[in-house]
């Protein structure tokens, strides 16, 4: 009786170790399957770059420094951080002026954009129509702002498909609408930029 309760007893044991290592080698084979990779949110979290720079420019602004060495803070800051996001493949605007009467910095918009996601803080122009006035292409601005930005319209020919035009301007500060120059009733045209928002495709 002795001997039977020790032999089952020697079997438990002997099955649980057999269970356990068998457990492990099957958490050890599916652990990659379950692991969550979060470098990719580390790179990826626009607004984690955002509140940094944002940080960034409010020590500068906060500093003690003369309005020149402002400005050349403010460049360099913008030219670093420009070169870093864009490794990330995030396209940044950093649009201010430097007040030397008051020794400020005044932002006007802080934009990070990349193709799944936006992020600022600010003022952004909003196209809200464009039409042709004697064969010249003239888009509405819904909402002027009070700094200037760059625009490329691309005209297509909407029966061929083929590139029409491209041109790249500057559109002045508090402007309520520019023009995209000459283009044809039935052309297809897209407007670029960084910190336009509102529509940017039409069909004329």
């Amino acid at each position: 009786m002795r001997r039977s309760s020790a032999s089952k007893g020697q079997w438990f044991i002997i099955s649980a170790v057999i269970i356990s290592g068998a457990l492990l080698a099957i958490s050890f084979t599916f652990r990659g399957y379950f692991a969550a990779d979060t470098s990719a949110v580390q790179l990826n979290d626009q607004s984690y770059y955002f509140y940094s720079i944002n940080e960034s420019i409010a020590n500068v602004h906060a500093s003690n420094a003369d309005c020149a060495t402002k400005q050349k803070d403010m460049e360099e800051l913008e030219y670093f951080m420009s070169q870093e996001m864009m490794s990330k493949g995030i396209a940044l605007a950093m649009i201010y002026d430097v007040d030397c009467t008051s020794n400020a910095i005044s932002k006007k918009l802080l934009l990070l954009q990349s193709d799944n996601m936006e992020v600022w803080e600010g003022r952004r122009p909003v196209v809200s129509s464009l039409i042709i006035q004697e064969g010249r292409g003239k888009a509405e601005i819904g909402i002027p702002v009070n700094y200037e930005f760059n625009v490329q319209a691309d005209v297509y020919s909407s029966v061929a498909g083929e590139s029409v035009a491209s041109k790249t301007f500057t559109v002045p500060a508090g402007a309520t609408e520019f023009d995209i120059g000459s283009v044809s009733s039935g052309n297809y045209v897209v407007l670029r930029s960084v910190v336009l928002t509102g529509t940017r495709q039409f069909v004329l």
